[in-house]
C-alpha cells in the first residue's frame, strides 16, 4: 500500500466516499468533504484542560484554533497532496491559515 492507500483505508467511510466521489466527478463539494475529515482525523489532541475542541468551520485558524504546529501542517500538506494529487510547496503553505484558505488553494491548483 501507498501513503494515499493508507491514509484512505485511516478515514471514516464517509471520508472515504468523498474522496472516490472527488476522484470520479471532480466534484468541488465532495473535495470540500473530504479535506475536513481529513483536518479531523488528523486534528492535532491538544486541547486546554476541561475546554472542548474548537468546531472545525471555515474560518478555523489551523493553528491557533485547530492546534496545527509547524510539523502537523507538513505532514497534513504531504496527505493532501498523496490524497488529490495537488502541490502545496513550502511558501504555499505559509499563506494557508484557515480551513477556507486551505479549500480556497485546492480549488484553484485543482482547476489550474
Amino acid at each position: 500500500m501507498n501513503d494515499a492507500t493508507d491514509t484512505l483505508a485511516s478515514l471514516s467511510p464517509s471520508a472515504r466516499d468523498a474522496h472516490a466521489h472527488w476522484a470520479a466527478r471532480r466534484d468541488p463539494a465532495s473535495l470540500d468533504i473530504a479535506v475536513n475529515e481529513l483536518l479531523e482525523h488528523h486534528r492535532p489532541t491538544r486541547a486546554r484542560a476541561g475546554a472542548a475542541p474548537a468546531p472545525l468551520t471555515a474560518g478555523s485558524r489551523l493553528v491557533a484554533d485547530l492546534g496545527y504546529d509547524s510539523l502537523l501542517l507538513a505532514e497534513l500538506a504531504l496527505l493532501v497532496e498523496d490524497l488529490f494529487e495537488v502541490e502545496i510547496s513550502t511558501a504555499d503553505l505559509r499563506g494557508i491559515t484557515t480551513v477556507a484558505d486551505l479549500h480556497a488553494h485546492l480549488h484553484a491548483r485543482l482547476a489550474a
